[in-house]
């Protein structure tokens, strides 16, 4: 019997579906089901990509929204891992960690700091392997691995990600302190799910940002007026040293490569079209 649970990370609106088809036109993996008058994410199927999301002119499709997880932890004490691409998403990133710290976060790193460790084993395993091998720090890739082709599941590394090296990191720091990790990526919600307390899109966090305000000061302003006085804070030490370009189109080679000191081939694939693509060659 094949299971077709509908998906606990990507939520359909009913009422907001119009039946257009468009989001499984442009599915990468086809995973949306139309049945009775619903449409839904199929999660045994689904990559979490968010094509879907991105492409439903209705908004009938939306991830899973945790917003008021990140709520419940205010004036409370808690741990921030913020992704390399928190620097580029919101326009002055050194006052909203100020505000954060000033909400309860206690202590605020870079996720780079685990691409650092994560690195160093890609390059003892580059420098060993003779097989060609894929990088996990993407779930997406991870979950089209496992999911479509299997057949090349062996030559995933046997590395953790990022971020969940980065979980580690803290929950010996910390101890049982909640652990918030924010980052662009939807699929992170599943990955890390068991291993942090709240995982948020920088969008999430920007709007969980902006209600705190609201309710304070009842105004619809945003948190740009909020923070026009706000001094900057910076991530707390460590500071990784190669591994803030880890999302580039070449990062995880170079910073493996700084490691060993030498290049390796390597082959750079963006896009999960162009990935199935070449898995299918």
């Amino acid at each position: 019997m094949i299971t077709m649970s509908k998906s606990r990370y990507i939520l359909s609106d009913k009422a907001n579906c119009t039946y257009c088809y468009k989001c499984l036109r442009n599915c990468p993996v086809k995973a949306i089901s139309f049945k009775q008058g619903e449409s839904f994410v199929i999660e045994e199927e689904c990559v979490l990509c968010g094509t879907c999301v991105n492409i439903c002119p209705q908004n009938a499709k939306q991830y899973r929204n945790d917003v008021e997880k990140l709520l419940s932890l205010v004036r409370k004490p808690f741990i921030l891992s913020i992704a390399p691409s928190f620097y580029a998403y919101f326009k002055e990133p050194f006052k909203v960690l100020s505000l954060l710290k000033q909400l309860g976060c206690v202590y605020i790193s870079e996720t780079s700091v685990g691409a650092e460790y994560v690195s160093e084993e890609y390059a003892k395993i580059f420098a060993q392997s003779n097989k060609p091998l894929i990088t996990t720090a993407c779930p997406v890739v991870v979950e089209l691995v496992e999911k479509y082709f299997p057949q090349y599941a062996d030559y995933l590394f046997k590395v953790k990600s990022p971020a969940s090296v980065h979980a580690e990191f803290l929950k010996h720091m910390f101890g049982d302190l909640p652990k918030v990790f924010v980052s662009p990526c939807i699929a992170k919600k599943k990955e890390l799910e068991d291993v942090f307390d709240v995982v948020l899109t920088f969008e999430e966090l920007e709007n969980g940002l902006e209600k705190i305000f609201y309710e304070s000061n009842n105004t619809t302003k945003g948190i740009a007026t909020l923070l026009e006085n706000m001094p900057e804070t910076y991530p707390d030490p460590p500071h990784p040293i190669r591994a803030r370009f880890y999302p580039s189109s070449r990062g995880v080679v170079d910073s493996a490569a700084a490691y060993v000191g030498e290049n390796f081939p390597y082959y750079v694939l963006e896009g999960v079209e162009n990935i199935i693509n070449f898995f299918k060659t």
